[in-house]
């Protein structure tokens, strides 16, 4: 809710001609927005595992216990028609 938050206020102040809206974030806005991206994919994560029966079984299958704090990406595999 804060990110959203404050994604709203920054989009305030930058003009739309903005590098942060075409892309080119620059040095100081980058790490922000990777780890406002990164909280948004926990949360996403999170949120399936915790609400979705299929998905929380999907991750039991493939040894990932969805109830751990860190979540190592690395481990958590590709989702597919025939995997899922």
């Amino acid at each position: 809710m804060l990110d959203a938050v404050a994604l709203n206020i920054l989009r305030r102040f930058l003009p739309f001609e903005s590098p942060a809206y075409t892309g080119q974030a620059s040095s100081w806005l980058e790490p922000w927005l990777v780890r406002w991206g990164r909280r948004k994919a926990e949360a996403v994560y999170r949120k399936a595992a915790k609400q979705c029966p299929a998905y929380r079984e999907f991750l039991k299958q493939n040894g990932i216990s969805p109830d751990e704090l860190k979540i190592e990406w690395s481990k958590i595999p590709p989702m597919t028609k025939d995997s899922y």
